[in-house]
């Protein structure tokens, strides 16, 4: 799939980041995808890796002018660590991910989408 202003909450207007966890949504297994982008783009990410091992999600950005797995890119989050990743993202994918879909069906792994 290619852009969609559609799923993009903010479209060509300036995204506000003030409180940003305020609409974020908890991601699920159903959600990461080799085909199909989220339903709402997230304009940033936040994931916790619990687990025992560094997991890495790869996403394309909101802007990429591929659907390819070439274009996307990896965000690698170590054993224990929390992290803040400011890229706004269309789709995150199941081929790539590393940890990522054991680590959710675990609750290990948590990665709230903000769409804020």
């Amino acid at each position: 799939m290619t852009y969609h202003i559609e799923a993009d909450r903010f479209g060509a207007a300036a995204s506000t980041r003030q409180s940003p966890a305020v609409e974020a949504v908890a991601l699920t297994s159903a959600m990461v995808s080799d085909t199909a982008d989220l339903a709402t783009y997230a304009k940033a990410l936040r994931v916790w890796n619990g687990g025992s091992s560094a997991i890495t999600l790869l996403v394309t950005p909101l802007g990429a002018s591929s659907d390819l797995a070439a274009a996307a890119v990896p965000i690698t989050v170590p054993s224990g660590q929390a992290g803040y990743e400011a890229i706004s993202v269309r789709r995150i994918w199941a081929t790539g991910s590393t940890g990522l879909l054991a680590g959710l069906t675990a609750a290990s792994v948590e990665v709230l989408l903000l769409t804020v």
